[in-house]
C-alpha cells in the first residue's frame, strides 16, 4: 500500500494550485490579445532565497519602504 504523508500531500496540493494559477494567467483574456505574461513558482530553498533578498532590499531604505519589503519577506517565509 502506498502512503502519502500529510506534509507531502499539502506540498503537492500547493504546487498544483500554483501551476493551475499560472495556467489561468496564461489563458486569461489579454489586452489586444497580446500575451506578455510569465509565471514562476518557487519552492523549498528558493522561497528562503527570495525572502532573504527582500530583507536585503529593505536595508538603507526609508522606513515606509523597508517596512513593505520586510512584510513581504515574512509573508514569503
Amino acid at each position: 500500500m502506498a502512503q502519502l504523508k500529510s506534509k507531502e500531500a499539502e506540498k503537492n496540493a500547493v504546487t498544483m494550485v500554483a501551476a493551475l494559477m499560472a495556467a489561468a494567467a496564461r489563458t486569461a483574456p489579454k489586452a489586444r490579445g497580446v500575451d506578455a505574461t510569465a509565471s514562476l513558482v518557487l519552492v523549498d530553498n528558493d522561497l528562503e532565497k527570495l525572502a532573504s533578498a527582500l530583507d536585503r532590499k529593505a536595508t538603507n531604505k526609508p522606513d515606509y519602504i523597508s517596512t513593505v519589503f520586510r512584510r513581504d519577506a515574512n509573508n514569503v517565509r
